[in-house]
């Protein structure tokens, strides 16, 4: 089999980068107008300074970030604005194609991909799902992209050893939504039984042990 020449890439070449626009980035100058339009609609929050509601947002979206990380279950943003999960799945022709381990190829001097043995040949995947809680986002627009942050921070605990068993497999038959779905279905069963057994043990104590005539 012919090994294919590894050619590094050029770090100094011009990158065109479509980035997103992060409303709070520039909480000085309000730069996209996104506080002035919070403290319209909350005037509580007019007490605040700029920095300070940024602060607070920030430290949301951490915890939010970590739940995503540590909570096997994933978490359920507010809102209605889904929910989000870490998963684990099989690499794509495509992925594999482009998972390159730059580091052995430049050392070894042909292209050599990551195999991935610690996880057993799986990637880790952050999925974001409307579907189980009614999101209240009607446009098919709008998407979700992890940042650099969570995406290196999932990364990390894939790296240590057995950490992929933090987080359940996926794939195309069992998708990210049927996973809430049975979380869902779970918890109406186990409120269900709950309720049943409430009621025979009631029913028993009306039979066995109550008395009307009693007053004890």
């Amino acid at each position: 089999m012919e090994r294919k020449p590894f050619k590094a890439p050029d770090l100094h070449a011009p990158r065109n980068r479509n980035d997103g626009i992060n409303l709070i980035a520039y909480p000085d100058d309000d730069r996209y107008g996104f506080f002035a339009a919070a403290k319209e609609q909350y005037p509580s929050l007019a007490e605040l300074t700029n920095n300070q509601i940024a602060g607070v947002i920030k430290a949301i979206l951490k915890h939010y970030a970590n739940e995503v990380i540590s909570n096997r279950k994933g978490v359920k943003l507010p809102g209605g604005l889904g929910a989000a999960v870490t998963g684990l799945s099989n690499p794509t022709n495509e992925t594999a194609q482009y998972n390159v381990d730059y580091n052995a190829s430049r050392q070894c001097g042909f292209e050599v991909h990551h195999m991935n043995w610690h996880t057993n040949g799986l990637i880790a995947k952050i999925y974001y799902t409307t579907n189980p809680y009614g999101c209240k986002l009607k446009s098919y627009r709008v998407s979700f992209k992890p940042c650099r942050n969570l995406q290196r921070a999932v990364s990390a605990v894939m790296k240590t050893e057995g950490g992929y068993h933090n987080y359940w497999s996926s794939s195309p038959i069992w998708p990210v939504t049927k996973m809430f779905q049975k979380q869902k279905q779970y918890k109406q069963t186990w409120r269900q039984k709950k309720a049943e057994k409430e009621e025979k043990e009631l029913q028993r104590y009306i039979r066995e042990e109550y008395d009307e005539f009693s007053f004890d």
